[in-house]
């Protein structure tokens, strides 16, 4: 069986210009078009309840 090549976008930058709201941008673009779709923001892995009280920044995730 021959691997499936599928488009990838990633979206990368120092903290604060903007890269989740960009990326819920193209989310929502996508969707609005019926275009299957998958949007990981990897910050968002972290934002974990409860979250141990000795890994304050959710790092061992």
């Amino acid at each position: 069986m021959a691997a499936a090549h599928l488009p990838l976008l990633v979206i990368s930058g120092p903290v604060g210009v903007g890269k989740t709201t960009v990326g819920n941008e193209v989310s929502t673009s996508l969707e609005r078009r019926g275009v299957a779709h998958t949007f990981i923001d990897l910050d968002a892995l972290a934002a974990t309840y409860p979250r141990p009280p000795d890994d304050r920044f959710g790092n061992r995730l």
